[in-house]
């Protein structure tokens, strides 16, 4: 997941900069109100009707998720990444040297610290806390973006490869990056991965598109549909052949990702038809 927070920084770099009210309510629309309605409506009455909750402590889950201080599912992204939009402005606002050192720090420090000295928790807060620096480097990273694909497109990137490699063979005996290697790795090989395709065709394929169109209802439905695709199979005993296991496994993948554009298609009519004769 640091790997979609530092993306939300990166694209939070290319926006217009709006006042904190402006940029809480836009991002209450967008995160919370997803949050709150595919929650209670969706993901917690499908695990309770598949089995996934008991009835007895079920009015108890309910109030937790709104709390946030309970069982949020694959949901918490929303709050922990609304609170990133709010922190990260703050600290933007506050340093007066906005240069990306200041704020790198400031952040690491910030999720390093908070919730030792600090501890207060409001609706996930101190789970985001430990993604700020994470956003911050993406939106550092959105400024450095040019310089960096300048030096994607020389052969000194297959050299600077190399010394990656060498870093992994080396931390895996010493151990000098303390843990951030792995998502220093992964950002670094995703990002050329992606950047060489972003210069194909397949960049601007209908699959990607489909993907780039859909993908808040994909992460909204998809897991949520999993816990029914897991009782289907598991409850008829499914599961008896290298082919059921095969289909089992595209059902969860292509499945799921068809089923929740499908969910999303059909809110969207719902929802013209009901402007249609003025119920919205």
């Amino acid at each position: 997941m640091p790997l979609f927070i530092f993306l939300s920084g990166a694209v939070y770099s290319l926006a217009k900069q709006s006042r904190l009210d402006e940029l809480a309510y836009k991002k209450f629309k967008r995160l919370l109100i997803p949050y709150f309605l595919c929650g209670l409506f969706f993901m917690l009455p499908i695990k309770r009707i598949f089995g996934f909750y008991n009835s007895s402590d079920f009015s108890s889950i309910i109030k937790s998720f709104i709390l946030g201080t309970g069982e949020q599912g694959h949901l918490w992204f929303l709050p922990t990444l609304f609170w990133n939009f709010i922190i990260f402005y703050l600290i933007n606002t506050i340093i007066k040297d906005k240069s990306s050192f200041a704020l790198l720090l400031i952040s690491l420090i910030f999720q390093k610290y908070y919730n030792v000295y600090i501890k207060i928790d409001i609706f996930c807060l101190s789970t985001s806390i430990n993604y700020i620096f994470y956003f911050t480097c993406g939106y550092c990273f959105e400024l450095w973006r040019k310089k960096i694909e300048a030096f994607l497109d020389k052969k000194i990137i297959y050299v600077f490869l190399f010394s990656i490699i060498l870093s992994i063979l080396l931390n895996i005996k010493y151990n000098f990056l303390n843990g951030y290697d792995n998502l220093f790795y992964n950002f670094i090989i995703i990002y050329f991965i992606s950047y060489k395709l972003s210069k194909t065709k397949f960049a601007n394929s209908n699959i990607i598109n489909a993907i780039e169109k859909y993908s808040m209802s994909i992460y909204l439905f998809h897991d949520p549909l999993q816990y029914i695709i897991l009782y289907i199979f598991f409850k008829k005993n499914l599961l008896n052949n290298e082919v059921m296991i095969f289909f089992y496994s595209i059902c969860r993948i292509v499945g799921t990702i068809l089923l929740s554009i499908l969910i999303k298609k059909i809110i969207d009519y719902v929802i013209t038809k009901a402007k249609d004769k003025n119920f919205i």
